[in-house]
């Protein structure tokens, strides 16, 4: 029973929700990556949405002691 809750856990820690938003330049979406134990279900994801390929407009930043961290997550476009 304990490894069926373990394995429930560790798959939904691997999916990756698209969002749809909608300005001036159409459709722009939104996936958060920044979860390294995601990062292939997120290329899978973005891949699904954008067949054609996709470009980020923006990504999220930090600041971690002074220097700007940038992250995997982020706004995109397909191509």
């Amino acid at each position: 029973m304990k490894a069926i809750v373990v394995l429930c856990c560790l798959a939904l820690a691997g999916c990756v929700e698209v969002s749809r938003f909608k300005d001036a330049g159409g459709d722009l979406y939104y996936a958060d990556c920044d979860n390294p134990i995601r990062l292939q279900s997120c290329r899978s994801a973005l891949e699904s949405t954008c067949p054609a390929g996709y470009d980020f407009v923006r990504t999220n930043t930090r600041d971690d002691g002074g220097k700007t961290v940038y992250t995997n997550s982020g706004f995109f476009r397909c191509r």
